[in-house]
């Protein structure tokens, strides 16, 4: 496992692997967790980071194989993916982090990027503005304030930059 992720609520994980999948789990009994449907598919490469929109709704994957994908786990019928992966990467992704409103998506990449994404429509996600350049080496971590006005990205060069975002 490359990843975990809880839902707000705590009654769900996600776990992001080697073998390309993600997993959802229902830990309301802690000592009996239970896979919720089957393993997520549509990666091609380790799943290296997952996040889940605050209302539990939508999960982000991220690979290392360049791509993000969205996945509705809560809709009837079980977990599915909505529409198709995500790309503008050229390096591992390996950070992904939604704003507190889960309507703006942050990656951070091997390619020494940041990207942001308008998720307000799961299934009409684009790329807000240019990539985030700055860093001098692989970007490997970001998070938002609550507000989703500042983003914070650390990188291998040995720094956290702060973006104002909006």
């Amino acid at each position: 496992m490359w990843s975990v992720a809880f839902t707000a609520d705590g009654r769900t994980l996600a776990t992001g692997g080697y073998d390309h999948t993600a997993r959802l789990w229902d830990v309301t009994d802690p000592g009996r967790p239970r896979q919720i449907g089957q393993r997520l598919k549509g990666h091609t490469d380790a799943v290296m980071a997952v996040a889940f929109t605050a209302d539990g709704r939508t999960l982000a994957t991220a690979s290392d194989d360049h791509t993000l994908g969205l996945w509705d786990v809560a809709g009837p019928g079980g977990p599915r993916q909505i529409g198709h992966p995500l790309t503008g990467h050229t390096g591992a992704v390996w950070s992904v982090t939604f704003t507190a409103d889960g309507r703006t998506l942050a990656t951070a990449s091997s390619d020494g990027t940041v990207r942001l994404w308008d998720v307000a429509d799961p299934a009409q996600p684009c790329e807000i503005g240019q990539p985030l350049n700055g860093h001098t080496d692989a970007v490997r971590s970001v998070a938002f304030t609550a507000d989703g006005h500042t983003l914070a990205t650390g990188s291998y060069d040995r720094t956290v930059r702060l973006w104002q975002i909006f």
